[in-house]
């Protein structure tokens, strides 16, 4: 491989002296492939592309040939398939740049190979078909070794050589998907417009941008603008070190205010800046300066944006010194490390640029994984779903059911071992936490407190004749037979018949407690029911009672001793009538006899 700068060769360096670090696990981190070498390449330099089915990719090395591949992988990390093994004169050699899509084809370079040993432009199917070589750089003539991407504005692809040109400092090109038409847009030569180039070009649909790696008036690299026509050349900034950073690698990115880039050296502590400025020049803010093991350093690829956040990769740096993933927003705030690189888990040295499919990151890195060779990888960025505590009620009294449903995911967790959707009883005040994970994996949390009152002391009654008294002072219902008694809310009440009374007492809060069942069987109560024509034998017995009403139609009501109507029945018969409850346990019931005539209440005993 040809690596003629001092650049590449501080690089190579730079990989040597790094060491594999302890394993990290991070859940929204996810490898899709280790690179194997001859199988699936190794060393992957570039970004990846994605058509929506597949991600693309290039291989530096490995392949067949060891001169690097063209592959395809979907996002899930299946389907791996290597379409293109790179072999040198025929077809070029190193790819160090990510492929772009005009729907049809892919389109690339490579920084070697071809007739020349320069480098050259090709393009391929994505099924692995159809290769072509487009040109073969030459140097002088029209450039060589392209270290950056393509892009194209429908008609023309446009692209930078790192050398070559008339100057041997790199050129600005364009050429035709078909391989005609090309044009040197400009030659770099030095101090006054750059040089040396490493990545791709970007547009706003009127100006082409771009970085050089050095050149300019410190020959620490420039920010510019040309026209795709080659005219309207402008230099928008020198970089000069610690004011602004220096040796940019990267793409820019525009969000169409600004454009945002990264340096790899530069900066306060020489690590390189994240910055933006103006597309006429103007408005040049340091957003960040790397600083190491706390944020990264050396940023050789490019910024994305999801719209609320930049972010990107380093190097090196981060908290094992194998680079990291960051995110940061567009005014220089929010910065946070989302992942450090650790070697072989996970992947470290990463160069390419992030891609971002609308909830996941992915990328590449140079070296790490299982076989040391790089790997592919996705980032799971959580968008916090909307995620809803709903509760049937937040203020109950104690032994109330109480249901918590989660809203706006898919799962929902709740804390203390609450099931989502099922009703329970919660035994003190307390505050629920729901979390909620939506398709993506991202997750939100949602609380809701459930305020618990416990009832009023249970009431007792006690009776004077025929005066039932509550022990409540306020809040009282009267209750004959487990009926209510509508009206009956006074501390007393007045019986005017036998039977189970129950009185309940409601506070404030709405919580009530009900006293045990009173049996009333007042003397004083002036009976019109002929009670002496009524019988029910034998009582105590064995479940089995006859009940003598003689000339009466009657009905029947049992209530056991909570208060409870077990059995109601209307007797057409005359005379006798047997009742079953030889299947009820042992115990005091109470019978209510109702004719036309009045009502009798019986106790009647059942001993087996």
């Amino acid at each position: 491989m040809k690596k003629s700068t001092l650049f590449l060769a501080v690089c190579i360096l730079q990989f040597a002296i790094c060491n594999l670090q302890s394993v990290i696990c991070f859940s929204q981190y996810t490898k899709l492939l280790d690179f194997a070498g001859a199988a699936d390449g190794r060393y992957p330099h570039g970004s990846l592309f994605s058509d929506g089915t597949f991600l693309y990719g290039t291989a530096s090395n490995g392949g067949a040939n060891d001169s690097g591949a063209v592959f395809k992988i979907k996002p899930d990390g299946t389907g791996y398939s290597k379409l293109l093994d790179l072999s040198g004169a025929a077809n070029g050699k190193y790819p160090y740049s990510a492929l772009i899509s005009d729907g049809t084809f892919l389109y690339g370079t490579t920084t070697d190979g071809g007739i020349n040993d320069d480098g050259v432009v090709f393009k391929i199917k994505p099924d692995g078909t159809g290769y072509s070589k487009l040109l073969d750089f030459a140097g002088a003539a029209n450039g060589k070794t392209p270290y950056g991407s393509l892009i194209s504005d429908g008609a023309f692809l446009y692209g930078m050589t790192y050398t070559g040109g008339t100057n041997n400092m790199g050129v600005i090109f364009k050429i035709k998907p078909d391989g005609t038409g090309y044009a040197k847009l400009l030659d770099f030569a030095g101090a006054a417009n750059g040089k040396s180039p490493y990545s791709n070009l970007i547009s706003d649909g009127t100006f082409l941008y771009g970085m050089t790696y050095s050149g300019g008036a410190n020959n620490l690299g420039v920010i510019f603008k040309i026209k795709p026509d080659g005219t309207g050349y402008a230099k928008l900034l020198d970089f000069t070190g610690i004011a602004n950073g220096s040796n940019p690698t990267g793409p820019l990115f525009y969000d169409g205010t600004f454009l945002y880039g990264m340096t790899n050296f530069g900066g306060t502590n020489d690590k390189g800046v994240i910055f933006k400025i103006k597309p006429d020049g103007t408005g040049y803010a340091n957003l960040m300066s790397f600083a190491g093991a706390a944020n990264g350093r050396f940023a050789f690829g490019g910024l994305i944006s999801d719209g609320t956040f930049l972010y990107g990769m380093t190097t090196y740096g981060g908290t094992n010194d194998d680079g990291v993933i960051f995110k940061i927003k567009p005014d220089g705030t929010g910065y946070a490390k989302l992942l450090d690189f650790t070697g072989i888990a996970n992947g470290k040295t990463p160069y390419g640029s992030l891609i971002y499919d609308g909830s996941s990151l992915y990328g590449m890195t140079f070296y790490g994984g299982t076989y040391s060779y790089g790997v592919i990888f996705k980032y799971q960025i959580c968008t916090p779903p909307a995620v809803t505590a709903n509760a049937t009620s937040t203020t109950v009294c104690a032994g109330t059911s109480v249901t918590l449903t989660g809203g706006g995911a898919t799962s929902y967790i709740w804390t203390g071992g609450v099931t989502d959707g099922v009703g329970f009883v919660p035994s003190s005040t307390n505050t629920y936490t729901v979390t909620g994970t939506d398709a993506n994996g991202c997750t939100n949390t949602a609380a809701t407190s459930i305020t618990v009152n416990y009832p009023p002391a249970t009431p007792t009654i006690t009776v004077n004749m025929s005066t039932l008294a509550s022990g409540s002072a306020t809040g009282n219902q009267w209750y004959l037979n487990g009926n209510l008694i509508s009206g009956a809310t006074n501390q007393n009440y007045n019986a005017v018949q036998n039977g189970l009374y129950t009185v309940c007492v409601t506070d404030a809060n709405g919580c009530s407690s009900c006293s045990a069942p009173y049996n009333y069987t007042g003397t004083g109560i002036t009976e019109n029911n002929n009670a002496n024509d009524i019988s029910v034998y034998p009582n105590p017995g064995n479940g089995i009672f006859t009940v003598t009403a003689a000339g009466y139609k009657y009905e029947i009501e049992i209530y056991n001793i909570m208060g409870e109507k077990i059995f109601q029945s209307v007797i057409q018969q005359l005379n006798n009538s047997l009742i079953d409850f030889s299947s009820q346990p042992d115990g005091i019931y109470f019978l209510n006899i109702i004719t036309g005539q009045g009502t009798a209440n019986k106790k009647l005993i059942i001993n087996k």
